[in-house]
């Protein structure tokens, strides 16, 4: 089965989204399409204009057959953690590939984009020290001219709106233990920031938030937004309905409870309170903050901070836990060895590997079970694979020059049946001349041999005697295994 990924806010849901996932089904030839998207807060620090069950509802109904909240930790974040988040869910529910709307819709542009991105990756942080006075975009983009030219891929890339989440989800995505195909769909219509509405063209997000606040012509809106009903309320949402609720918090807030909020620094809760105090409406608070460095977009998220009262460490602790823990991990994990430990003397019983948890058949019953399947002749791992294997698993990420002069054999072939067999990975390239493919194990290793994890692996002086009865199996057959 192949599943599509696709990220996105819907804000509001209109036809170029339902072009966007007509072409990703199509272009992946996708059986199921999965939407990761934002809840009532989005990207740029604002509420939804409309309530995220009507979004998730008309997605559906428009050709998405699942979709996932997007947590306010991930939603309403800078671009770089928006995308790794929203990247992170999709591998992690088991997409093929990732779809996206951009102004290119070449692969090849975004693969040398990624790599020139990673080829800097070091540089950055010392140079957005240095140039803490510009934005995250505008630093990037001048190192990128310096390291590469103004014609570069990484520079384009880093020109429009949309070509930056689609940079930033190429990147997240390379970095993913399961990276996925990704797809980039080229946009038709307006332009993302243009507030032109007609009836012939596909009009923009903005052109569309901008016309349901205004109650501009509800004939063109029918025909951008066919699904809407019009509800002279649902379209109304915007930060002026909170400013009564912020101000208030923002007031009675100690100095130690505003810093204790996530991204608050630079003494910015200083300025905020007296902003607070001298202003009247959101609008003219935020142009009272904004500079250089605090971006309108910026302080808008902060703002979201304030009210919901996300402080440093709560999200700290979303970004360091893994994605398939949380808070409660602790319980979960805990009902989970009870159903291990009730499983026990079943026939069918639970495993785990890398906190991943599958059903499998006692190894009591394996011989019962195998009369009731169809008859499988298992190929062996060949000796030279379970030396490449062996040597991969307790050295890596590890180079091919390095298995080759432990083994004192080329090992090209054998590495790429590895690779084929789901057991080896590349996972990244050697800072050494020439920069060498690493290779590194899989999951699917340490599932097919019964490991929870890399440091389960028995004792370096136990692999001679594995390696040694796999010898003698492929006395009779010289196959390699598979599935």
């Amino acid at each position: 089965m192949k599943v599509c990924g696709v990220i996105a806010e819907f804000n509001p849901f209109h036809q170029g989204h339902a072009y966007l996932l007509e072409q990703a089904r199509r272009k992946t030839d996708a059986d199921v399409v999965v939407v990761v998207m934002s809840g009532n807060w989005v990207q740029r620090g604002e509420p939804a204009i409309e309530q995220k069950w009507s979004r998730a509802k008309v997605a559906l109904q428009n050709g998405a057959d699942v979709v996932i909240e997007m947590p306010t930790a991930v939603s309403c974040q800078s671009t770089d953690l928006f995308a790794r988040g929203a990247v992170e869910i999709l591998q992690k529910v088991g997409c093929d590939s990732l779809a996206f709307g951009c102004e290119s819709g070449d692969v090849a542009f975004f693969e040398e984009a990624v790599s020139q991105r990673e080829a800097i990756e070091k540089e950055i942080s010392c140079f957005v020290e240095e140039n803490r006075s510009l934005t995250f975009a505008s630093q990037l983009t001048q190192l990128a001219v310096k390291k590469f030219g103004e014609d570069s891929a990484l520079v384009e890339a880093l020109q429009s709106p949309n070509q930056q989440l689609g940079l930033a989800y190429a990147v997240e995505n390379a970095k993913g233990e399961h990276p996925m195909q990704i797809v980039p769909i080229t946009r038709v219509g307006s332009g993302h920031l243009d507030d032109a509405l007609d009836k012939t063209a596909f009009a923009s997000g903005a052109a569309l938030r901008k016309a349901l606040k205004g109650n501009r012509d509800e004939e063109v809106l029918r025909e951008q937004l066919s699904y809407v009903q019009f509800d002279e309320e649902e379209y109304k949402n915007d930060w002026s309905y909170y400013w009564p609720l912020l101000k208030s918090i923002v007031l009675r807030s100690t100095d130690e409870e505003l810093c204790a909020i996530y991204q608050m620094e630079e003494g910015i809760e200083n300025r905020l309170k007296e902003a607070v105090r001298t202003t009247s409406t959101i609008e003219e608070c935020l142009q009272h903050l904004k500079n250089k460095r605090w971006s309108w977009a910026r302080l808008q998220r902060l703002l979201v901070y304030v009210l919901l009262g996300i402080t440093k460490t709560e999200m700290e602790d979303y970004w360091n836990i893994p994605i398939h823990q949380g808070k409660d991990s602790g319980a979960i994990k805990s009902l989970i060895d009870e159903l291990i430990t009730e499983y026990e003397k079943r026939g069918i019983i639970i495993t785990e590997s890398l906190n991943e948890y599958q059903f499998t058949i006692n190894p009591q019953n394996f011989e019962i079970a195998q009369d009731f399947v169809s008859p499988v002749r298992l190929k062996k791992l060949s000796q030279s694979a379970l030396e490449t294997l062996a040597i991969i698993a307790y050295k890596q990420p590890v180079r091919k020059s390095t298995i080759e002069s432990i083994r004192g054999v080329k090992s090209d072939k054998v590495i790429e049946n590895l690779i084929a067999k789901g057991f080896v990975k590349i996972s990244g390239e050697d800072d050494s001349i020439g920069r060498p493919k690493l290779y590194a194990t899989t999951k699917k290793f340490l599932r097919k041999f019964n490991l929870g994890s890399l440091k389960e692996l028995p004792d370096i002086g136990e692999i001679d005697d594995i390696i040694k009865q796999g010898r003698e199996e492929t006395e009779d057959s010289k196959e390699d295994f598979n599935e």
